[in-house]
């Protein structure tokens, strides 16, 4: 019996159950927000490394590939990927790149590891040709 009066006697104001419930409830929030960051790094922010000789983009898509793990899927009809393309610089995000190394011509997403390209417009002659 002289044991539940002591325990008793320690929380009797519940002041401890509260702190410790607060402290629970600041590390939950704590380690959650740091989950969220975590994860809003994984996409486009992967930075590629290259040469600034002349590059097809194929050698572009390769290098994106066996750095980033990426898969990139894109039509070969589409797509003139002999073309030599001159970088501004060495070392770029990879949004950044496709920017550079697909113009306006293309328009890409990001699908967790895989990079898909399509054309932002459809060509005249094959839309004149879908009618």
């Amino acid at each position: 019996m002289k044991k539940n009066e002591d325990l008793n006697c320690f929380c009797r104001s519940g002041k401890i159950k509260k702190w410790l419930l607060l402290m629970k409830l600041i590390t939950f929030f704590f380690f959650l927000g740091i989950f969220q960051v975590s994860a809003s790094v994984y996409g486009q922010r992967g930075t590629v490394t290259l040469n600034l000789n002349e590059l097809t983009m194929e050698d572009i898509f390769t290098a994106i590939n066996r750095q980033l793990k990426y898969d990139i899927f894109y039509s070969d009809d589409e797509l003139d990927v002999t073309r030599k393309i001159k970088l501004t610089d060495s070392k770029m995000e990879v949004s950044k790149l496709l920017k550079e190394v697909l113009q306006d011509d293309y328009s890409y997403e990001f699908l967790n590891k895989t990079i898909a390209g399509r054309p932002s417009t459809l060509p005249t002659a094959r839309a004149a040709s879908a009618l």
